[in-house]
Formats: structure tokens, sequence, C-alpha cells
């Protein structure tokens, strides 16, 4: 499944084994999915940055059944997780009248706001639960998006963190920072172990001498590899989607400007090797039963990548064009 826009905002659901398409047309721009535990039926669009919807879909009749409001003054950030029972979606979330981000907690049935907790820092985008749902790691990106001209602009002032709450009382217990404050993190892969891999968006108005990739433990911090000088000024522009292997040792990343896949080894904190595409890439995620990578492109193109992340081993899966994709999110009925 994808979630993306064109001039007609719609979802789109690949049957892998077939190469099926089938679009479903939606009332906003969605940026990622994420699907209910026990009713594998149904589906959840959240919307873009900054927009005031997200959509319920029923796979089995591939229609919007409930479309999902912020609230007055609210916004969506385009991520959500539900427990793992099911009985609550927990999405990020922003008012218009704060600086500050909010995770909010809505019933599964009517998605009516129920509570919440502070993100404990500006523009939350992706979030996970960690320990069975008892922590909550979220990855506050350092800016405010009330419209979608500012995400275009220098930010003067940010200030980027990865922060580890305690779910139940929204207690924070943990903050991470990056070395320069002009890296926002934006997503964010967990291992069952605490691994952890992110992905950064640059918002310099010079390029600076990072890769837009940070590893490490979420009880132990994270930081950002060196890199082969020659590969730098591809890895430098800004990372998208983030995904770990099975066993949570490799980090695939995609870099759109950089038109490349590139993988990480999570655990010694290190550079491997980066994949060229010759397309944007977009979304990146783990096959399900498998240990390969299923990546899209920008504008349609689906490719498989190898346990390893050394090579491609399927081109061109599917390809439909006239669409922005964003995240990819395997799943069977």
């Amino acid at each position: 499944m994808k979630a993306g826009g064109s001039t007609r905002s719609s979802v789109g659901i690949i049957n892998l084994a077939t190469g099926q398409y089938h679009s479903i047309p939606v009332p906003s721009t969605g940026h990622s999915i994420v699907g209910h535990p026990t009713d594998r039926t149904r589906v959840i669009m959240l919307g873009q940055r900054p927009l005031p919807q997200s959509v319920e879909i029923d796979l089995n009749e591939m229609k919007v059944t409930q479309v999902i409001n912020a609230g007055a003054d609210r916004y969506f950030y385009g991520h959500g997780v539900f427990d793992a029972g099911g009985r609550y979606l927990y999405s990020t979330e922003n008012k218009s009248d704060s600086d500050l981000g909010f995770i909010s907690i809505r019933d599964a049935q009517n998605f009516q706001l129920i509570g919440g907790f502070p993100s404990h820092g500006v523009g939350p985008h992706e979030l996970d639960f960690f320990d069975d749902g008892r922590l909550t790691v979220i990855a506050n990106g350092g800016l405010e998006s009330k419209t979608v001209d500012e995400l275009a602009s220098e930010v003067p002032n940010m200030k980027s963190t990865l922060d580890i709450v305690e779910t139940a009382s929204g207690k924070l217990l943990q903050s991470y920072q990056l070395p320069h404050q002009k890296l926002s993190i934006r997503h964010l892969a967990l291992g069952a172990n605490g691994e952890i891999a992110v992905s950064l968006k640059s918002y310099s108005s010079t390029p600076l001498p990072y890769a837009c990739v940070a590893l490490g433990n979420i009880n132990s911090g994270i930081s950002i590899p060196e890199v082969p000088p020659e590969m730098l000024p591809q890895l430098q522009s800004s990372a998208f989607a983030i995904e770990l292997s099975a066993d949570a040792k490799l980090a695939a990343v995609t870099h759109p400007e950089g038109k490349l896949l590139s993988i990480w080894d999570v655990e010694n904190r290190a550079f491997v090797n980066a994949i060229p595409l010759g397309v944007m890439p977009e979304g990146v995620t783990r096959l399900p039963n498998q240990q390969s990578f299923l990546l899209n492109s920008l504008y349609g193109a689906l490719a498989e990548i190898d346990k390893d992340g050394t090579r491609v081993t399927r081109d061109e899966i599917a390809n439909v064009t006239g669409l922005n994709w964003k995240h990819a999110c395997p799943w069977t009925v």
C-alpha cells in the first residue's frame, strides 16, 4: 500500500504477486499507512502535515469508511501507531496555538480524541512503541509546520530531539540531540533490543559536513557515522524513509536527491555501502515474512533490495505513473 498524492489524492493498493493495482480516492493528501493489529481489513492513512484529516479504509470494500478530523485548531503530522490490542490509535499532532507537539490518543472505533501527552518537543513526526508499548519513541523535528510554505524556508531557531517517553504517564525519560540543530530528526526505525536508526532532513542554507543518518540505541543515544568523502555530497542531501533488517543489524535509508539507497551497520554505527538507483527513492520497508527490502520511488516505481542491502533483486515490480508516493506499508489481509 502507498500513501501519496497527485492532482487527485489517493491510496494505492498493489498486489506484489500479480502486480494488480487499485486506487482508492481520499479527501486529502496522505503521508503514511498504519494497519489495525487485530482487524487486518482496516488501515489508516495519516494525513500529510499540516493537514487536519486522516482516513480509515476498508480493504474488503476498497473504500474510505471514516474521515478522521483532528479537531478544532489541530492538525496531523503524518504518522501514527496502534497499541497492541488495537483499542487506541496514537498519532503525532499539533495545535495551532502552541509550538509544542502532542501525541494524541484516539478511540480506534470512532477515532474520537480521548487523551494524550506532550511530545516534549516541536514538530513531532514519526513515533513508535518499544517494550510492548511501555515506552513511546518520538522523532521531534524541531520546526513547526502550520503551512507548507514554511517547510521550504530557512528556519532560524530549531531544536530537534529524539525523545523517550513513558507511555502510561507521558513522562519524559530521555532526550537525545544531534551536533547540529539544522538537522531535523524525521523518521525512525526501532529494533527489539533498542537499536534505532533515524533519517534527517537538513534545513541549513549551506551544506553541512554530515550524512543525514544517525544510528544508536535508545539506551545510549545516537550519533552520525563518518562516511567516505566522495560519498558525502550524496548522503548529506536529506534522507527520507528508514527501515531495519529483521535482525536489526542493518539499516536501509532512502536519499531522494542523491538518487540512492544507503546501507548502514547499526551496532557499529558505520556506513556500509550505497546502491545507485537512477530514480528518486522515497519509501523503504521490509517485505512481510522476508528479510529483503521493498523500495518505492517518488513517481511510482517499485523495486526489491536483497536482505544484505547489496543489490537490487527485482526491478520495476510495478510502475504506476502520475503519483507522488510517500511511504510503503506491507500488509496481508
